[in-house]
């Protein structure tokens, strides 16, 4: 088979857009607004607000949950949350390396956490609902 012109603009047409969206889905967030913000310290400064309150929000539904757990399920969870902790700060280290010590390693590494974080919320406030719900179960 001969490879003609048309077969190499299209394959490199392939390879350069799914680059680009590979690049956009590690540096997707929910905060999306703050990569408008215009130079890297406000991106920063926006997505690690923004990570904060994140945090605040998980550690609030976390303590609600622990409150309302037996023991072992509390234990658990609790483990959970510690693998789950180091699974996120080495994921979003992995994200940041994308960068290869650029200046968007920084926001990118804070907006990954800042979606981590979030997700981990989203996740515990619908697994554990019905135990909120009916904390004597």
């Amino acid at each position: 088979m001969t490879v003609g012109p048309l077969w190499l603009a299209v394959a490199a047409s392939v390879l350069l857009c799914s680059g680009g969206r590979l690049q956009a889905a590690t540096t997707a967030s929910s905060k999306a607004a703050c990569w408008q913000e215009g130079n890297t310290l406000a991106i920063s400064q926006c997505f690690a607000a923004s990570g904060r309150a994140a945090d605040a929000a998980l550690n609030h539904s976390y303590a609600r949950i622990l409150r309302v757990l037996h023991e072992p399920d509390r234990r658990a969870l609790q483990q959970a949350q510690r693998r789950w902790i180091a699974f996120r700060d080495a994921s979003c280290g992995a994200e940041r390396r994308l960068w290869q010590g650029g200046s968007g390693g920084g926001p990118a590494y804070l907006a990954c956490v800042d979606d981590e974080t979030r997700r981990r919320l989203d996740y515990l406030e619908t697994t554990y609902r019905l135990r909120l719900q009916k904390p004597d179960r």
